[in-house]
Formats: structure tokens, C-alpha cells, sequence
């Protein structure tokens, strides 16, 4: 087995092969090439610096604790995991998922704390990892959180992935602009969107800019955007 993921094993050095195996034992199938080499959408995953860049800076603007930034950068690596169980033709598809498509791309949250869920070293991200798709009015999913009832972490990992996915050209659309999307970001405060965690964001972007962030995509952005976001 190779390191899955490299963030993972500087946090948790005894537990990071738990992850991969995990993963693997759900989905039935290996996650590297005899050389070690990440395969498929594991190989995104791998890489993100800006979600992760993003999420540290968060942190530090909102003043946590030590422990709770622990918990935002594990959250950033493994939040996504559970998109490994959707099936290509719904994570690759190019153009606007019909319902029964959204219903199983409303289930990566929860596969992926059924991937996670039994490593004990992690056990204060899961929440965070579970529910990062609850939109602060109440009408996210898996189950429909509202307000401070979502786990911090998850809502600042819901603002850095919209950003980043706005900003990313997609399938079935291209990037917008970054005004357009901090436009987004001021439209959907305090509905999608902790209000908190948007005035924080931008305060960010305002002082240090949005290219420092943007430049950070790597290699292996042109396969992630072709990776379905929600």
C-alpha cells in the first residue's frame, strides 16, 4: 500500500493506512497502481492546496483553537472521500443531473463517514465531514441542519468549496470571474452561507488577493474539473 493521504499521515502517522484501507474495503477495489500511483478520482483528492490553503487561512481569520483547526484541516482532506462510491456516469457527467442522479450524489456525505466512521483518531472531523453540505438556512443535506447546529468546520469547508468551485471551469459551464463568484458568496450569506464565515472569506481575499489561492490549483486541476461538485 502507498500513503493515503500525505496530510493524514503527518497528522495521524499510525492511523493513515486505516483511511486507505478503509476506503478500500468499502468500495471493493484498490486505490493505487502496482507503482503506488493514486488512481482515478483518488488522484484529485490527493492534491487540492487551494480548498486546504483556503481552509487554514479560514481558520487562523476566525481565531480557532488549535483543536478545532485540526479538525477543519482534517475535514478539508477527507470530506470528499465518500465520491469515490459515485458512479462515474454521475461524477463525470457533463451536463445537469436529473433527481434520481442528485440522490446519489447527495449520498457521498455519508458514504464517506461509512468509510471513516471506525478510525477513533478522527472521530472529531467526522461530524464536520458528514454533514459540510448543510446550508445554514436548513435546506442542505444529509439531514437538514440549520444554523449552529452545522459544525463549524463544515461550514467553512461549504464557502471554500463553492468558491473554488465557481471559480474552476466545469463540463457544463466555465469559471466565472472572481467578482461574480464573491458576488455569489454576498448573495447566499446567511441563507446558504454562515454569514461569519463569508465576511471572514473575504476579508481574506480583500487583503491577500485571490490569485495567491487560485495559483495553487495543480496538475491535477484539469481532471478535477470534470469532477462533479455538490
Amino acid at each position: 500500500m502507498c500513503c493515503y493521504p500525505e496530510g493524514v499521515q503527518q497528522l495521524f502517522p499510525k492511523d493513515h493506512l486505516l483511511v486507505e484501507m478503509g476506503v478500500e474495503s468499502y468500495l471493493g477495489m484498490p486505490l493505487f497502481d502496482s507503482e503506488g500511483n493514486a488512481l482515478g478520482l483518488l488522484a484529485v483528492l490527493h492534491n487540492q492546496p487551494m480548498e486546504e490553503v483556503s481552509n487554514a487561512k479560514l481558520a487562523e481569520e476566525l481565531g480557532l483553537r488549535e483543536k478545532e483547526a485540526s479538525i477543519v484541516r482534517l475535514a478539508s482532506l477527507l470530506h470528499d472521500i465518500g465520491k469515490l462510491a459515485v458512479p462515474d456516469e454521475v461524477l463525470f457527467k457533463p451536463g445537469p443531473l436529473n433527481e434520481d442522479e442528485w440522490a446519489i450524489m447527495k449520498q457521498h456525505p455519508t458514504a464517506t463517514l461509512h468509510v471513516l466512521g471506525h478510525i477513533r483518531s478522527i472521530s472529531d472531523a467526522t461530524p464536520a465531514i458528514l454533514h459540510h453540505h448543510e446550508h445554514f438556512d436548513g435546506s442542505g443535506y444529509p439531514d437538514g441542519l440549520a444554523g449552529e447546529d452545522i459544525p463549524l468546520a463544515s461550514r467553512i469547508l461549504l464557502v471554500t468549496d463553492a468558491f473554488d468551485a465557481m471559480t474552476t471551469d466545469r463540463p457544463y459551464r466555465k469559471a466565472m470571474p472572481v467578482e461574480v463568484a464573491i458576488e455569489e458568496l454576498e448573495r447566499n450569506s446567511g441563507s446558504q452561507f454562515d454569514s461569519t464565515i463569508v465576511e471572514a472569506f473575504l476579508r481574506i481575499l480583500a487583503r491577500d488577493g485571490a490569485q495567491p489561492l487560485l495559483s495553487l490549483r495543480s496538475a491535477a486541476t484539469k481532471t478535477a474539473a470534470t469532477v462533479r461538485t455538490g
